[in-house]
């Protein structure tokens, strides 16, 4: 996997550190490795003991690093807390291409919130949507689920760099017409997981009046 990118001092932009800690390489390296079991897990996982097991993953790793950030900082500061924060940190050749990304995810998914989930930049609506982040070399794209991946898996070949990995540059974008339908398929995919929960958490007319005779 490739290394992450380093931190981007205020004033410094795009002048790399030639030295890391050995600890925030491995934070990195293991923060986008559990965002890809996150967004690409065997659908034979039940979703809650995937969220679950991630939740201790990344807990133990918190207490064996003690690094808070996965984007560029210096080591020991705080996390980003929004968005804005996170491209703040991110060298401007790769800020002006995350920020246009942002944007097509924006118009395609006009009703989703942006968070920063597993201190990444990352889009919600009925459930996560879709993830993106800057790394030393390139920026990467999390589609979000296995079935999206599969739907747009030709068009995605280009781009792959090991499992569950979208990799572009600012000199190789994601096409955004590409991304747009990316997104609008994971928008109906939540929005059809979701009313299926609903659906199965509304009671029948037999259910209910077995309850209402006791």
């Amino acid at each position: 996997m490739p290394a992450p990118l380093g931190q981007a001092l205020a004033g410094n932009e795009g002048n790399l550190p030639t030295t890391r800690s050995l600890a925030h390489e491995r934070w990195l390296q293991v923060c986008e490795a559990t965002l890809i079991l996150v967004a690409y897990g065997s659908a034979s996982v039940h979703p809650d003991h995937r969220q679950e097991g991630m939740r201790r993953m990344r807990s133990r790793t918190l207490k064996t690093t003690h690094i808070s950030s996965v984007v560029m900082a210096p080591e020991g500061a705080p996390a980003p807390k929004t968005v804005d924060e996170y491209l703040a940190r991110v060298p401007i050749k790769f800020r002006t291409a995350l920020q246009q990304l942002r944007k097509t995810i924006k118009a395609a998914a006009p009703d989703a919130e942006e968070v920063i989930s597993y201190q990444l930049p990352a889009f919600r609506q009925n459930g996560m949507l879709v993830y993106y982040a800057a790394f030393k070399d390139h920026c990467s794209f999390f589609v979000g689920s296995a079935q999206s991946r599969r739907r747009f898996a030709a068009e995605l070949k280009p781009f792959e760099a090991g499992k569950g990995t979208v990799h572009f540059t600012p000199d190789r974008p994601l096409p955004t017409d590409l991304v747009t339908r990316i997104v609008k398929a994971r928008v109906a995919e939540n929005a059809a997981r979701r009313g299926q929960r609903n659906r199965a958490t509304v009671p029948t007319h037999a259910n209910k009046r077995k309850r209402d005779r006791r």
